[in-house]
């Protein structure tokens, strides 16, 4: 039912990314770069004492990851074989090179160096928890997922779960692999475990995953909850709204789905695949809404009223959007977001920003509530607070055209 969203070697090479981490290290490069330097001299020879080998080798992986976040994978994988060099026969050493050698797309040498760390000893590198080898029993999974062998990987990611149960991460690639293996009951439970375990491992492609596993099994309602999740995480993500759109529709809601279908389009690119299912939804909806004997009469009033404002029928088109404000109390964002870009609209700055942060007072954050929040505080004069907001709306959707177009370079959106 649901519109695929994202990729899956894309997740899976997240993934790994995740389960290194990043050391977030904010150091100059010159500085940056004369650790590389020194951390590449290093000999077995200048690590005098157990204590040195570990903090040494901490500090080598934790770079290793800065580079792979930077993607300098050429000097990352020197590192990581440095690291191998001088703790040729420790397990840390050998998962950390297997996992730069995934990073840089080396997958097949990837594999062999981690089948043979896993099994290596942890004398100079202690590995007390078994965490680094549940890491790299983890690293295998996502590796034979990437090669297509979901059945192996299972087999990997099972034992990392046995190795470090509290990990998120070896659920997470189950789940993709349960997908791939159209397993829609072991899907949902492992994408179920990974994001109790971690909410925030969660992508906007993930959500629809598990949505699906959901749906297949005949949870609509399930499913739907969980999109409902996904598009409060990630409101400015394109194919989220038509998805859950789709959802409601399932479930015979179909004026919540119209008015997700017509947030799809407000937030998304014209000639997305998302957009364009969704205005073909809103179009069909909207037309059985005018020649059905029984409409839904709120329904029905938006519909009028955005055919009269699309025929610059504006005193008629506002006569219904006060009906629509009647019938429906302003429950949905969308509707929201209507009334009060009309108010906008006609000048009445006050009684929108009214409504808007009343709103927001009791659903903190909502995305779609500040954009237009922040529009009419431009437009009221009231640049900053708008700036302020446009500047937090920014940090949530960078690079969503859409949101620039809303808002405008100044807050000046139309």
């Amino acid at each position: 039912m649901y519109l695929q969203h994202g990729c899956l070697l894309t997740a899976v090479s997240l993934c790994l990314s995740v389960q290194m981490g990043w050391s977030g290290d904010a150091r100059p490069w010159e500085s940056f770069q004369a650790t590389v330097d020194r951390l590449l001299s290093l000999t077995a020879d200048s690590i005098r004492s157990e204590r040195d080998a570990v903090v040494s080798f901490e500090e080598l992986e934790s770079v290793v990851r800065s580079l792979a976040k930077v993607e300098d994978y050429e000097t990352m994988l020197k590192l990581a074989r440095k690291g191998r060099e001088l703790f040729p026969t420790e397990l840390r050493s050998g998962v950390l090179l297997g996992w730069a050698l995934g990073m840089s797309a080396e997958v097949e040498t990837a594999i062999s160096t981690t089948r043979a760390a896993i099994v290596e000893n942890a004398a100079r590198l202690p590995d007390p928890e078994g965490v680094h080898r549940a890491d790299g029993l983890t690293n295998l999974g996502g590796f034979l997922i990437q090669l297509g062998n979901y059945k192996g990987a299972l087999e990997y990611l099972e034992q990392a779960r046995k190795a470090y149960p509290n990990g998120a991460l070896p659920d997470y690639l189950a789940g993709l692999a349960h997908r791939q293996l159209e397993d829609e009951v072991l899907c949902a439970r492992a994408y179920e475990k990974a994001f109790r375990k971690d909410p925030q491992l969660a992508s906007p492609g993930d959500y629809v995953f598990h949505a699906w596993a959901e749906d297949r099994m005949g949870h609509l309602a399930k499913a739907g909850d969980i999109l409902g999740r996904a598009v409060k995480r990630f409101p400015a993500e394109m194919g989220l709204h038509v998805n859950l759109g789709l959802n409601k529709e399932a479930q015979s809601a179909t004026r919540e789905a119209y008015y997700e279908y017509q947030l799809e389009v407000l937030i998304g690119e014209p000639d997305s695949p998302y957009s364009t299912e969704a205005r073909k939804r809103i179009d069909r909806i909207e037309k059985k809404q005018l020649a059905t004997s029984f409409p839904d009469p709120e329904l029905k009033a938006v519909v009028l009223h955005l055919k009269a404002e699309s025929e610059g029928k504006r005193e008629e088109g506002a006569k219904l959007l006060e009906k629509v404000v009647e019938l429906s109390g302003l429950k949905h964002p969308y509707l929201l977001s209507l009334y009060t870009r009309s108010l906008v609209d006609q000048g009445d700055y006050q009684m929108a920003i009214g409504y808007l942060e009343g709103a927001l007072a009791s659903s903190p954050d909502d995305f779609f509530l500040e954009v237009d929040l922040a529009r009419a505080y431009a437009r009221a004069g009231m640049t900053e607070r708008a700036d302020e907001l446009i500047a937090k709306l920014m940090l949530i959707a960078p690079n969503n055209a859409k949101l620039k177009q809303l808002i405008g370079p100044m807050g000046e959106g139309k």
